[in-house]
């Protein structure tokens, strides 16, 4: 029942937004302007007599991401309506039926913009991007682990983490917190299981620090324990790095690890940020097995604030708020004031560590060269969260 509710109020809000076809725009005391770009596939999912086209109930969760990031920014800005200022929201429906993209960002309204935020492939990052540079208009990107080609641009921002910057922070992680463990690399054939081992290479040739020693294990997608066991040893703590982005890799090598361990052998076991879609590390499959994985966005719903917009969505919609509706919440609390009293100089400001509502964004300039035009600014915040048999054991 509960699911069913929720989803008929993301129709709802699905609905607010089909006064045009693919703008829709909320025009507030105007103080900064805002520009959405979000897949939000308005046409897809109702007909032209604004009709939904899916059963009572049943929701395409293909866009439930964005959807629910722009309730949590909108949402936030009914929240910063007693503050000085206000904002002007322009949502684009970049899925939307006969939109000319090229068109749309060269209208007026776009140029006017102090900022842009997008959910986007990279094609269509590299296309925004081009004329954010052009406009000089920050541009957020929400989604995108990579930098989808973007070069000599420092208006574009990454809100998540490439993963040449997971394979940094991993190999940092382990120096600090496993100087006593053998280091166990566990990996399969492929191109970017072969991206994985050359980042981690590579910043193994220039850390500052003592380099890891470590053994490489290559298997394939099904690992079985007596293919780790021959590099193990029962006296020695022992710490598996998945090298992969796998989900599938990722559950095979838990299963061998969390026989081993019940074995007595002392393993812990290290993904990448992708295994935190495997949803058999939030239970109790694994027996007795420690999994840690990196993520650039972290949100444990323990703080007051947190608690009191938990209660306040379960009380009118009979849900629970997201990650991403949090990532929208305290995006818009970060922006509302920079670009109430500094908007023009939005770009300059947003580079560097920041406290946000709920989690940190460490934006930095990413170059070619030390000396070289800044490409890009990615965020290098990562969170290391643990969980045993699905329950969290420590973040660092």
């Amino acid at each position: 029942m509960g699911i069913i509710q929720r989803n008929s109020w993301l129709i709802i809000c699905w609905m607010s937004l089909l006064t045009l076809p693919s703008v829709a725009q909320f025009h507030p005391e105007k103080s900064g302007k805002v520009v959405l770009f979000l897949p939000l596939y308005l046409d897809s999912v109702f007909n032209e007599k604004q009709e939904y086209r899916y059963n009572k109930g049943e929701f395409p969760r293909f866009v439930s991401g964005p959807l629910e990031f722009y309730q949590g920014f909108e949402q936030a800005l009914d929240s910063l309506k007693a503050r000085p200022g206000q904002l002007e929201v322009t949502v684009i429906d970049t899925r939307a039926a006969n939109l000319s993209l090229p068109s749309l960002l060269e209208s007026n309204p776009l140029k006017q913009a102090m900022v842009w935020l997008l959910f986007g492939n990279a094609a269509e990052s590299r296309q925004i991007a081009e004329y954010a540079k052009r406009y000089q208009i920050p541009v957020l990107n929400l989604n995108l682990p990579n930098d989808g080609g973007i070069t000599e641009n420092p208006f574009y921002f990454m809100c998540n983490t490439t993963l040449e910057t997971q394979c940094e922070g991993i190999y940092q992680h382990i120096q600090k917190n496993y100087p006593l463990h053998r280091i166990l690399l566990v990996r399969k054939k492929g191109s970017m299981e072969d991206r994985i081992l050359n980042y981690w290479e590579q910043y193994g040739r220039r850390t500052p620090g003592v380099p890891l020693t470590y053994t490489i294990l290559e298997t394939t997608d099904t690992i079985a324990p007596a293919e780790l066991n021959a590099d193990l040893d029962t006296n020695q703590k022992v710490l598996l790095v998945g090298a992969s982005l796998d989900e599938r890799f990722a559950r095979n090598l838990a299963t061998a690890a969390a026989e081993l361990r019940t074995g007595g052998y002392s393993i812990e076991l290290m993904g990448l940020s992708t295994w935190e879609n495997v949803r058999e590390f939030t239970t109790n499959r694994y027996r007795n097995l420690e999994v840690t994985i990196p993520t650039p966005f972290y949100y444990p719903k323990t703080d007051p604030l947190s608690k009191w917009l938990q209660q306040r969505f379960q009380n009118i919609n009979y849900g629970k708020i997201s990650d991403l509706y949090l990532r929208g919440y305290e995006l818009a609390w970060l922006l509302h004031p920079l670009l109430i009293a500094q908007g023009n100089e939005l770009a300059s400001r947003l580079p560097g560590k920041r406290k946000l509502l709920f989690a940190e964004m460490d934006w930095r300039p990413v170059r070619n060269a030390p000396t070289g035009p800044v490409d890009y600014h990615e965020n290098k915040k990562l969170y290391f969260v643990k969980r045993m048999e699905g329950v969290l054991q420590s973040v660092q």
